[in-house]
């Protein structure tokens, strides 16, 4: 693992940095919303539904603002209502998001619309192929670059090649990735 340690004492390991943002890069994804009945949801899953204007209003004293459109997880449903777990605020509590939620009974009549968040293979493989193309790109052109070389002023023999550390540091995890 590499380090590089700044003029005031700080490490960095940029390894271990890098592997962190390309996985978060991997794992993030495009999401479509695709419409659902109320008997097609299971527990957990993402929705985003419309409500009437009338049940909006009853929900502004829990939720902030007038919001038509929720989106929530699927908890449960009996035969006149369904429960949803619906994010209401979130703060930082250290280094860590934390997300309240409030869990709203919302009456099946008051249903406009309901989607599923659904994962589009599509969006997503080719935001992660725009990803790849960019920094193939990056490292291409880094090390096609002119990085020295020739004789120095002086005539003290040939300057050897010289390569920034970022990039040193990416060739790295490329290698141990192959």
């Amino acid at each position: 693992m590499r380090e590089i340690t700044d003029g005031k004492g700080r490490v960095y390991r940029t390894e271990r940095n890098l592997a962190a943002v390309l996985l978060l890069m991997c794992t993030a994804g495009c999401y479509t919303f695709q419409p659902v009945s109320v008997a097609e949801l299971t527990t957990g899953e993402g929705i985003r539904a419309v409500v009437s204007g009338a049940f909006a209003d009853s929900l502004s004293r829990i939720l902030p603002g007038h919001r038509r459109i929720i989106e929530g997880s699927y908890v449960e449903a009996d035969g006149s209502s369904v429960l949803l777990d619906v994010p209401v605020s979130a703060a930082y509590k250290g280094m860590r998001l934390q997300t309240l939620n409030q869990r709203i009974e919302i009456p099946v009549d008051a249903f406009m619309d309901i989607e599923r968040r659904k994962l589009s293979r599509t969006r997503t493989g080719l935001a992660v192929g725009a990803i790849v193309t960019a920094s193939t790109t990056v490292i291409v052109t880094q090390l096609a670059g002119d990085t020295g070389g020739g004789v120095r002023p002086g005539g003290d023999g040939p300057v050897d090649a010289m390569i920034s550390v970022p990039f040193l540091s990416l060739i790295g995890v490329l290698k141990s990735l192959w």
